[in-house]
């Protein structure tokens, strides 16, 4: 028995019992965990705001016999403006979605709590295209994850990059010219995507909004790089394909 206070997001909730919710937390310091929150849909309970899907805040909870409940909320950040934009709220749950299915029960990820919490910062952002919040997202997570492609040399024979570069998913990153013949999937790829990938790749979290990618770099990562995140998460998320369905 004892008791937590923790940074935590909340990736879903279950109502129960007409009151109570039943809630998928990921905290900073005690990672996927889930929580019972109960009477928070009471008319006049303060939690019941804490217990929404997005929101950011801090959790006092006390653990008995294996299992987490809810005492206290704060919120920090709800991420209101997801809920003014069908577009940006999908690419939110995509994020969530990819979440749910890579992180263990109780597993700590501190990096992918920092870089969550930033993308979904980020899709609150008018100025920000969820596009750019997509790949900043997938190319960071695929790095924690220890899925990182090769974009500084060719993958294939570690040779310098020239101006002409492809990317092939099977083999991991870049490809320079003599190689791309090799790669059955390699695809031309602009020298503006690979620099934008490198720089996500190396940049701390913090400088996410330093970047602005142009229009055609982002269509180029979308036909070249996001495929290599299908082929290493190996599923299909619902969220993506509907995402491809508003973009269509």
């Amino acid at each position: 028995m004892g008791e937590h206070v923790t940074r935590g997001v909340v990736l879903r909730h279950t109502d129960y019992r007409e009151t109570s919710r039943i809630l998928t937390l990921f905290s900073r310091d005690l990672g996927r965990i889930t929580v019972s929150a109960r009477g928070c849909l009471r008319p006049k309970n303060r939690e019941r705001a804490a217990t929404e899907m997005f929101t950011l805040g801090e959790y006092t909870l006390s653990e008995r016999t294996g299992r987490y409940y809810l005492n206290s909320a704060s919120i920090e950040d709800a991420f209101y403006n997801l809920r003014l934009d069908v577009g940006r709220l999908a690419y939110a749950s995509y994020f969530i979605e990819i979440c749910e299915s890579v992180l263990n029960e109780e597993e700590l990820q501190p990096e992918f709590f920092d870089l969550l919490c930033a993308s979904l910062k980020s899709l609150c952002d008018e100025q920000t295209s969820p596009e750019f919040a997509r790949i900043f997202f997938e190319a960071k997570a695929m790095d924690i994850l220890g899925f990182r492609p090769e974009v500084s040399a060719c993958a294939a024979c570690g040779g310098e990059l020239t101006e002409k570069a492809w990317f092939s998913v099977s083999t991991g990153g870049t490809v320079c010219e003599n190689c791309h013949a090799g790669a059955p999937d390699a695809k031309p790829m602009l020298p503006g995507s690979i620099t934008f990938l490198r720089h996500v790749l190396d940049w701390d979290i913090c400088r996410m909004s330093v970047l602005k990618p142009a229009q055609a770099v982002l269509d180029d990562l979308e036909r070249t790089w996001r495929p290599f995140v299908k082929w290493h998460l190996e599923r299909n998320y619902k969220l993506d394909g509907f995402i491809e369905k508003l973009n269509r």
